[in-house]
């Protein structure tokens, strides 16, 4: 399926991909509206789901920002018009909904974040803003008028709830209705503002992108983790000084290169970098259980047709020379083997796999023991389809 339209995943990827916003009408000439407003009312309920209401006036001069989980009465209490409820993570819960994103399976894994879904009675909004990242939006349920400006950057000025992050002024470059199925794509950093006509659901799926502060604080906190306390600044070429106050050149060169061997060392790079971007927004969805046996792995093979990725679990790789990391919910697997090596592959690039199609590949002692692994963290599931 082209979720594209008239064009192609490449020509999006090549002219619009953090470049310009697209309209693409009736993207999902099928579309169901997969989960209720009753259902995500009732997902907001729950204090492990991350929900908010946003209330604000037609003039938008006015607005309510409150957290959830929320009590049922609480939408009794609401009026007919001008509020929003956003759930967050919805793919996390429902199943249909993670499905909803193997349609955006032309980005790496580990930049596809969430789907959060709102909605929104006649006239709700969540005000002109911006953000950081790309998103799709897919019209659910109803219609809702978008407008799209222009770019916007740190120094745009924005209202003085700083909390919501409203912009002061925005100019509309384009105004469109979204009606079920159709869908937008507005790049990072690009106003917009959307505001429902009538009932309104909204489908977000939004692209993460991490800040260099949270790359470099990761990466740092990973390398203090495996850093070596032996090795110490050392001076042996010291040479008398009459100004023992001085911090001189020749000292910051060797913390420079102390530094520049850190940074050289590949390897753990791109562990540290694959561990963050695979790590689970909800860990306690996992069911840890103990490591099963050689054995048991190929009881489960015989018995069953495929293999599949839990939709909570996070997979990716990268590829060496002659092997393959595959990064798993914020952990690293080694694989060397060539069986290892393509089912890592297929489970990251397609979410399972038939047993049967991969016998061949799944024999090997190196597959047996990278399964032993995933299954026991609860990041893939035999299954018979």
């Amino acid at each position: 399926m082209n979720i594209f339209g008239s064009i192609s995943a490449e020509h999006f990827m090549q002219e619009y991909w953090q470049k310009k916003p697209l309209l693409i009408k009736n993207a999902f000439p099928d579309w169901q509206n997969i989960v209720s407003p009753e259902e995500l009312a009732g997902l907001s309920l729950e204090d492990f789901i991350e929900s908010r209401l946003l209330i604000g006036n037609s003039a938008f001069d006015h607005w309510q920002l409150e957290h959830g989980p929320f009590q049922e009465e609480r939408f009794s209490q609401l009026d007919k018009k001008h509020w929003t409820l956003l759930v967050q993570g919805v793919d996390q819960w429902v199943e249909e909904v993670g499905i909803l994103l193997d349609q955006f399976r032309f980005a790496p894994n580990w930049r596809v974040d969430d789907v959060m879904i709102s909605y929104a009675v006649d006239q709700g909004s969540v005000g002109p803003h911006f953000d950081n990242y790309d998103v799709f939006l897919i019209q659910g349920l109803g219609k809702r008028e978008w407008q799209v400006g222009s770019e916007c950057d740190a120094s745009t000025p924005l209202t003085d709830n700083q909390q919501l992050k409203i912009l002061k002024n925005m100019e509309t470059v384009d105004r469109w209705v979204l009606e079920p199925g159709d869908m937008l794509y507005i790049p990072p950093k690009f106003s917009h503002w959307g505001k429902a006509i009538g009932e309104s659901m909204t489908y977000s799926i939004g692209f993460t992108s991490p800040t260099e502060s949270q790359i470099i604080n990761h990466i740092c906190d990973d390398y203090v983790s495996r850093s070596d306390d032996n090795i110490r600044y050392a001076d042996p070429e010291l040479t008398l000084t009459k100004t023992p106050g001085e911090i001189t050149a020749q000292a910051i060169d060797k913390i420079k290169a102390m530094l520049n061997n850190v940074l050289n060392d590949e390897a753990q790079l791109i562990r540290a970098f694959g561990e963050m971007v695979t790590e689970p927004k909800n860990p306690d969805l996992f069911q840890h259980t103990d490591t099963p046996s050689e054995i048991e792995i190929k009881q489960q093979l015989e018995s069953h047709a495929v293999i599949t990725v839990n939709s909570s679990s996070n997979f990716s790789y990268f590829v060496q020379q002659n092997n393959c990391i595959l990064f798993v919910d914020g952990q690293s697997f080694i694989c060397t083997s060539e069986g290892s090596i393509a089912v890592a592959k297929q489970l990251a690039d397609a979410g399972g796999l038939m047993i049967d199609e991969m016998s061949n590949q799944l024999s090997d002692n190196q597959t047996m023991i990278l399964l032993s692994e995933l299954m026991s963290h609860d990041s893939i599931e035999f299954i018979n389809d």
